[in-house]
């Protein structure tokens, strides 16, 4: 009886312990969109308690959306920690500027140690018309956030039925999670205004591989301890 108590009193207070702990945090995505410098968001998604969400086809502002502009995150990662901002076709006149910011939380894989680095990439096809985007991948604390780390802008231009493409990477950084990460898009349209875009950008996190010549050396580190046992222990025998 007095082992079965104490098994009990261990259990309650194991429970204790778990309802205690924090719950891991949940993953939650937000698209805005902002014309010609704009503070106030011509469209904003609102924090969308899921990995994916999309802007309805409509006329925001001088903008039209003709296809789904989509905002997609793998939180809370893994391997990789992904966001991706693609699929999605609009219209406008010339001479504006837009911003498209896509933004997903709940991650906590990868993080540090080892260190971590941004991978970016982003891709410009205008169907008619020329424009330009700079494209900048940057991770932070929360939704919106970018105060952690970013990666290296892309910068393309496209005219008529010319595609362009891009990718650019970090320099190492530590992180501890949960972070979010957060896609930010500027597009130039041309004089003479663009009739159908198409636009994607991916942002991913990943840790910086080991390198071959330290992991060789330290596979050999258990080989060259044994031989020095084993030296010792002869010179003592004789």
């Amino acid at each position: 009886m007095p082992k079965f108590q104490s098994f009990l009193a261990a259990a309650l207070l194991a429970g204790v312990g778990l309802v205690g702990m924090a719950s891991p945090a949940s993953a939650s995505i937000q698209i805005q969109i902002y014309e010609d410098g704009g503070a106030i968001p011509i469209y904003n998604s609102g924090v969308v308690a899921a990995n994916m969400t999309s802007v309805a086809a409509a006329v925001y502002g001088d903008l039209t959306i003709i296809g789904g502009t989509i905002a997609i995150s793998n939180a809370p990662g893994g391997t990789l920690a992904t966001l991706q901002l693609s699929n999605f076709v609009f219209s406008s006149t010339g001479g504006h500027v837009y911003k498209f910011v896509a933004s997903g939380d709940g991650f906590n894989s990868p993080v540090s140690p080892p260190n971590v680095f941004i991978g970016s990439s982003s891709t410009l096809n205008t169907l008619m018309g020329s424009a330009s985007s700079t494209l900048v991948s940057s991770v932070g604390t929360g939704l919106l956030d970018t105060s952690i780390a970013s990666a290296a802008a892309i910068n393309l231009s496209s005219s008529g039925v010319n595609g362009t493409g891009g990718s650019s990477t970090s320099n190492p950084f530590a992180l501890t999670g949960p972070y979010a990460l957060t896609i930010t898009d500027t597009i130039t349209i041309g004089a003479g205004g663009v009739s159908a875009t198409l636009q994607g950008g991916n942002e991913s996190v990943q840790s910086v591989p080991e390198p071959a010549t330290v992991v060789a050396a330290l596979t050999g580190l258990p080989l060259l301890g044994l031989g020095v046992w084993r030296r010792r222990r002869a010179a003592r025998a004789n």
